[in-house]
């Protein structure tokens, strides 16, 4: 489960079509249009927080990463913006984590 503060760092300006159905958030980043859905479990030696990835007009999911902390999540899809755009371009409604 997601805590209050892990869910208001996804709903910010700086994601759009934010969900959260059983457990799974699925927010699509406004700079890129790419989509994710992000995953908490707990294993057997810590925490661990799974990120798939799409692009847009794609409907299947890879995996992306595992995480330890749900704002290394954040800045991973933050990151990966900045990659797919590059340094040059300003991200819109940045937040920071």
């Amino acid at each position: 489960m997601f805590n209050s503060q892990e869910l208001s760092l996804v709903q910010t300006r700086y994601f759009s079509d934010y969900s959260y159905i059983n457990g799974v958030i699925e927010i699509r980043s406004k700079n890129t249009g790419h989509w994710w859905q992000i995953v908490k479990k707990d294993m057997p030696r810590a925490k661990m927080v799974i990120v798939r990835h799409r692009y847009p007009g794609v409907k299947k999911y890879h995996l992306q990463c595992h995480v330890h902390t749900f704002e290394k999540t954040i800045r991973m899809i933050i990151e990966h913006d900045k990659y797919v755009l590059s340094d040059s371009i300003t991200l819109t409604n940045a937040i920071s984590v």
